[in-house]
């Protein structure tokens, strides 16, 4: 609470403001410095009424900080708690992640034995599989079993040297059995039997020499119609009673080109299904050379 009265000419309870009394000479100036001193402490006790009173206020505001404090303390100690369940969890976590790492490879490496045991196994099926389909004469069988035994190989490079003999014996035979089967299917023009044992050689994973066997096949059934074609015509120049009949040598030719267009459009499945679009590539190849150099 602020005084009316005008601020005093010196700074009281200063020892400057001591000095400065003690100096004094003049009763005047004594005077007014004790007029000023007397408002000086009016005004004092007039702030100190005042804060006396706040004290009410004040001791009010003292009580709520000290419950405050100890609100505080409880959240102290609460959070001191969670932060060392927390604390616990985490590591709890930590080592239930490593554990659980362990487990997932412990998983991961028996997942892996368990295949290759079935491996083994399906090895030793595909083994006894190709024996008996080449007892029975059942060769597609056979290549499937092959051609599966092949696969797993290349799956599990470190299986036993054995069954690995003993399917390359199989596969041998079967090979030899397929060739010789394809050999006289094509020397008796047997087209289905062709067909038949041309399939064979992809699941024995030759199926490049399969193909070029079939393009050579279908050069000679084309070839062969083309000569005989070729020689009727030879036949009607060397007859004298039709030496003033034309001899169609364009229809013969045109006919050749025919054959080899039929040829491309009836095998496309199987040349596709073979060795893929490289199949009719080297198949229309194959023909163009054969007709430049006249050796169809």
């Amino acid at each position: 609470m602020e005084s009316s009265d005008p601020p005093p000419s010196i700074n009281f309870g200063t020892a400057e403001a001591l000095d400065h009394i003690r100096s004094l000479t003049d009763v005047g100036a004594m005077t007014r410095l004790l007029h000023e001193c007397i408002a000086y402490q009016r005004a004092l006790d007039l702030n100190l009424d005042h804060l006396l009173s706040q004290r009410s206020d004040l001791d009010k505001h003292l009580s709520n900080l000290q419950k405050s404090s100890q609100v505080l303390d409880i959240v102290k100690s609460d959070a001191d708690h969670v932060l060392s369940n927390v604390s616990s969890t985490c590591d709890l976590a930590d080592h239930v992640s490593a554990k659980v790492r362990e487990l997932d490879l412990a998983q991961s490496r028996v997942n892996s034995t368990l295949l290759r045991l079935d491996a083994i196994v399906e090895r030793t099926n595909c083994i006894d599989g190709v024996k008996q389909a080449l007892d029975g004469q059942d060769y597609e069988s056979a290549a499937k079993f092959v051609q599966r035994f092949t696969q797993i190989e290349s799956e599990y490079r470190d299986s036993g040297s054995e069954q690995r003999d003993q399917l390359m014996e199989s596969k041998k035979q079967l090979e030899s059995i397929v060739k010789k089967k394809l050999s006289a299917a094509v020397d008796q023009r047997d087209h289905p039997n062709v067909l038949r044992f041309i399939r064979l050689y992809t699941p024995l994973g030759i199926e490049e020499e399969g193909l070029q066997a079939y393009v050579s096949y279908l050069r000679k059934v084309i070839g062969m119609r083309s000569r005989l074609e070729f020689e009727h015509l030879m036949e009607l120049m060397e007859q004298k009673n039709n030496q003033n009949q034309q001899v169609n040598f364009v229809g013969c030719l045109t006919n050749l080109f025919k054959d080899i267009v039929l040829a491309i459009e009836e095998n496309d499945e199987i040349l596709r299904g073979s060795v893929g679009k490289m199949g009719l590539f080297m198949l229309f190849v194959s023909f163009k050379r054969s007709v430049i150099r006249g050796g169809l």
